[in-house]
């Protein structure tokens, strides 16, 4: 059985703020499109891009009932420290 309702809706905001501070951070903008890339949110939070796991780090938090979301690229591996 899925997810209840209200779970399935903040998932869906989770998704939508991380790909929309991607987008913002790679500079493209809208440009990039929305499966061009995917999030995996299992151990922590990572961008995939062609095949490939982004040097890209995020901070994800809920701020009087909206989600927000900020991205970020790394110069050295961060990927252990995005949660």
């Amino acid at each position: 059985m899925g997810k209840p309702e209200q779970e399935r809706l903040g998932s869906f905001y989770d998704l939508w703020v991380l790909k929309e501070s991607y987008m913002k951070a790679t500079g493209l903008g809208f440009r990039l499109a929305l499966d061009d890339f995917c999030i995996h949110m299992s151990e922590g939070i990572t961008v995939e891009r062609n095949g490939q796991i982004q040097q890209y780090s995020f901070f994800l938090t809920q701020l009087e009932g909206y989600k927000l979301a900020v991205c970020y690229q790394c110069k050295i591996n961060c990927l252990k420290r995005s949660k």
